[in-house]
């Protein structure tokens, strides 16, 4: 494959009301060092001047493609529309409110398409909070891969929880035959987690991946994004995913560790988007902790999605009480009269048990290990646990999302 930029790069960005981000975004493709681009912003009915930033940039580059649509109420309807229209050999997408490192796309098609694999891994983000940035690099090896391969990596099955490739449409270069075809696949409805069904169904379908370096996607922190909306407002479209995926999981008579996967994928959304179906549905102890029994005293460390939810339910009913909340990165956040505090501040309490609100098992055990060190008991600290994760379980808690969701 001739790489003297014969090769063009479909780039898709979503938009919906995203202003304040917007030109950065856009700058930050228009600059790219590789410049045989096909730029598809796709405006998802905005109502703060987005559009008519769009159109300003269309009228400065003639690679920018501006599509107008009225909103749907999800992402997906603007993933489809731009998926229609891109002519490129690959497609990658970008958020609106992100943005990318000049040489991202020249990384892609040097490293990555060169490759010819139906699906490129650019493998890392910095994630952006205000002027702060932390990298997440999830440790895979570069080099070609099998679909099935890559299926290993999906998520440890073992743990609560590793995943060990990020399944986000921003982090993956797509042949386009392959991209509109799946594309066109996922049900407009899905509200949250419409990339997981994107990735699953793609990877289920692919022959090849390549996975490479590549950590230049800067995904943006925004309290109005829709991944941090209030979890429940989002609830109903989870059965949704589950279906999605596991029908094409039977269509492709898929192995055993396949279903299990996805139900670590699953809970792990779950946990951050309606926790209170989980804690409703568990009797005898606090889901997933197994030796938490109800009427103990907690105090939950993790001032992040989860342990937000779980402050929420168990402020909210008898069955538990809290003594405290800890982060070690305390938060501008108060829930049931709680405001996350320094660790040193368990020392001052009562408790029978502290749970660690942190899905990552490899961060929950650096946790662990510092509570320890603080002097701590281990029989005193809960970390989520496997064994407690079914697929009976994770069924009824989805169908009773299904009920409230009429």
């Amino acid at each position: 494959m001739n790489m003297d930029n014969d090769v063009l790069i479909s780039i898709i960005v979503p938009i919906y009301n995203v202003k304040d981000y917007l030109a950065k975004c856009i700058e930050s493709i228009i600059h790219q060092t590789y410049q045989n681009l096909e730029i598809i912003l796709v405006d998802d009915g905005s109502t703060d001047g987005s559009s008519q930033i769009c159109d300003t940039y269309a009228e400065k580059d003639s690679r920018i493609v501006v599509i107008h649509k009225e909103n749907e109420g999800t992402v997906v309807g603007a993933r489809k529309a731009g998926a229609k229209a891109a002519t490129g050999e690959y497609v990658i997408n970008v958020d609106g409110d992100d943005w990318i490192g000049s040489t991202r796309i020249e990384t892609l098609v040097r490293k990555g398409i060169s490759s010819g694999a139906d699906m490129v891994y650019l493998n890392g983000r910095y994630i952006q909070w205000g002027d702060t940035y932390s990298l997440e690099e999830p440790c895979i090896e570069e080099g070609s891969y099998s679909s099935a391969d890559i299926c290993s990596y999906l998520q440890d099955i073992d743990v609560c929880f590793i995943r060990r490739l990020i399944p986000c449409m921003w982090c993956w270069g797509i042949k386009r035959e392959l991209h509109l075809r799946i594309q066109m696949m996922v049900d407009s409805n899905i509200l949250t987690a419409s990339d997981l069904v994107f990735f699953w169904l793609c990877l289920l379908e692919a022959d090849s991946v390549y996975v490479m370096r590549e950590t230049s996607y800067y995904y943006v922190m925004r309290p109005s994004s829709i991944t941090h909306l209030p979890g429940r407002c989002t609830r109903h479209s989870i059965p949704l995913v589950y279906q999605s995926i596991k029908t094409e999981l039977d269509r492709h008579h898929c192995a055993p560790h396949m279903y299990k996967r996805l139900l670590f994928m699953m809970t792990r959304i779950l946990l951050e988007v309606d926790y209170d179906v989980f804690y409703h549905h568990s009797s005898g102890f606090l889901y997933p902790y197994l030796s938490i029994k109800e009427g103990s005293r907690i105090i939950v460390y993790g001032a992040g999605l989860t342990g937000i939810r779980l402050m929420e339910s168990i402020t909210n009913d008898h069955k538990y009480s809290v003594a405290a909340w800890i982060d070690q990165n305390v938060r501008d956040q108060t829930i049931g009269g709680f405001t996350p505090c320094e660790p040193e501040y368990i020392h001052e309490v009562t408790y029978d048990y502290i749970a660690i609100a942190i899905q990552d098992a490899t961060v929950s055990q650096k946790v662990k290990n510092y509570l320890l060190e603080m002097g701590i008991k281990n029989s005193k600290i809960a970390c989520m646990e496997p064994e407690a994760i079914s697929q009976e379980f994770l069924e009824k808690c989805l169908s009773n999302i299904n009920i409230r969701s009429l």
